[in-house]
């Protein structure tokens, strides 16, 4: 007599249980990101938990996003890596967002480096972090180098003034050490500059070939002279082919957010940058966007889950869907793209 209600106790549990993990599901729908699945152009969603979430919900967002315009975000950062060890260390938390986060894992950057200084690769933190950004697949590039590290922003840190005829070249060692004596290299500052970048990159990423073939200048301060310097005999002999192309310039489809040095604006204000700075390259029909957030700072970098969040959201509010780059090959692909081009956004 026992055994049918035991039968029927467990029944109504498992009923139960059943009715309480539906209802679970159902109000985890209710905030579903996407996450490309990087083969057929089609978007996929997930949640914290995905382990929660049926395979008929996964097929279904599938098919709903097939067939959705898709728009590619590369997203690149300024002014690191951030040399300080002590506390919280903002380069080391935007890497770890980029390779695990809600929108999409295994996102994919452009790092413009500041390769010397002790508050930036100049320290031995600075220069793990480089590594680090190779390691993790993302390409690391040149904001500022030998003696203009220092002070990338102020008007003598600016490429404009390194590059003009009243600056003086200086000597520089193998691995791009600022030397006291010796021949210098350059016509000007900022070739000397640039050329103790790339070498110190080299020895780093113990790799001779290495090339970091763009440039973006701070503040987005350039005239005829830094041109000249980027594509200088000095610099294109320095990347492995003196008849080859120099530095590439790339500015940014985002005008400037305001998060380089000091705290900056509240969040709100660089979400709503970006996602204008979104709607307005796909209203010019730009569809491989380029945005640039700075990974020296803190607030970026505890905000930059959210920043992901409002660039999605500003890209489905005019019918796209967004994926972010996943892989350095693409990355290059794309400012190769668009420097060729030359239509950015702000410049």
């Amino acid at each position: 007599m026992k055994t049918p209600r035991l039968i029927t106790i467990v029944i109504v549990a498992l009923v139960t249980i059943s009715m309480c993990l539906s209802v679970t599901q159902a109000q985890a729908q209710l905030v579903p990101f996407y996450r490309w699945n990087g083969d057929d152009h089609a978007c996929a969603t997930g949640l914290s938990g995905e382990s929660a979430i049926s395979l008929s919900f996964w097929n279904e967002v599938i098919a709903s996003c097939v067939g959705k315009n898709m728009v590619t975000v590369l997203l690149t950062f300024d002014d690191g890596p951030e040399g300080d060890e002590y506390g919280f260390n903002s380069t080391v938390s935007v890497l770890d967002t980029l390779n695990d986060n809600n929108v999409q894992s295994e996102i994919k950057a452009i790092f413009f480096t500041l390769t010397h200084g002790p508050q930036w690769g100049g320290s031995q933190l600075g220069e793990d972090l480089l590594k680090r950004e190779r390691t993790d697949g993302h390409v690391s590039s040149i904001h500022g180098g030998g003696k203009g590290a220092s002070s990338p922003h102020l008007l003598f840190g600016r490429h404009t003034w390194r590059a003009s005829s009243t600056t003086k070249p200086y000597p520089i060692g193998s691995c791009g050490e600022v030397l006291k004596e010796g021949n210098p290299i350059g016509r000007n500052a900022l070739e000397s500059d640039l050329v103790a970048a790339i070498r110190r990159l080299k020895c780093i990423y113990a790799d001779p070939n290495y090339n970091p073939e763009f440039v973006r200048p701070p503040g987005y301060f350039y005239n005829d002279n830094s041109l000249e310097a980027y594509n200088s005999q000095a610099v294109k002999c320095e990347l492995g082919n003196c008849d080859g192309d120099g530095l590439k310039m790339i500015l940014s489809d985002n005008q400037g957010i305001g998060d380089a040095g000091g705290p900056g604006p509240p969040p709100f204000l660089i979400s709503k940058t970006l996602r204008a700075s979104v709607k307005n390259c796909l209203q010019r029909k730009i569809y491989d966007i380029v945005l640039t957030l700075h990974d020296s700072n803190n607030i970026t970098a505890r905000n930059l889950v959210r920043y992901l969040n409002e660039i999605r959201l500003a890209a489905e509010e005019e019918g796209y869907a967004v994926r972010f780059v996943v892989s350095a090959v693409e990355a290059r692909t794309i400012l190769n793209k668009r420097w060729s081009e030359g239509n950015w956004q702000w410049k």
